[in-house]
């Protein structure tokens, strides 16, 4: 895994993220932290992107909703644009899970269906199966914010590739 790591965190450096250990959120603990805020023409205006990795020993579905959701709030809460979101500013977060071997209930749950919405907020869960080198994630395009999920995918596809 810390081959993988070390490839996914030299694409995100170089693509302006600023990679960080050990977060504590609450009672929650990130493992790492990527955060990129620049302007985004495309998506109108700044944007505050956040990949937040965590290493689980199986992929229960629950725990991996609750990393995901957790990843979503901090992202929200510790925003520092100081503008409304949806007004000049959004925000997209990928919560990353590590796993050795996922099973495929998990998988096909993670491509299947939607996460949640929020107002100008991307919550973008997605599982790396380490010992098969898959990513799954949401693999339709929902239709809350549907013009930019061609985009997350080939995100996820290029900074995340095992």
């Amino acid at each position: 895994m810390d081959e993988y790591l070390t490839k996914v965190f030299q694409r995100l450096e170089s693509d302006g993220f600023k990679v960080s250990k050990d977060i504590t959120y609450g009672h929650h603990r990130f493992q790492y932290l990527a955060k990129r805020t620049r302007i985004e023409i495309s998506k109108f205006g700044f944007i505050e992107t956040y990949f937040i990795f965590n290493e689980y020993k199986d992929s229960e579905l629950s725990s991996l909703h609750k990393f995901s959701n957790a990843c979503v709030s901090y992202a929200i809460e510790r925003s520092r644009i100081p503008l409304p979101r949806g007004f000049c500013k959004g925000i997209v977060c990928y919560s990353v899970s590590l796993i050795d071997s996922v099973d495929q209930a998990t998988a096909k749950a993670i491509q299947t269906e939607e996460p949640p919405k929020h107002w100008a907020t991307f919550e973008i869960p997605v599982v790396c199966d380490l010992s098969n080198r898959q990513l799954h994630y949401l693999e339709k395009t929902p239709s809350w914010g549907g013009l930019y999920w061609d985009h997350f995918r080939e995100t996820i596809r290029y900074t995340l590739a095992p």
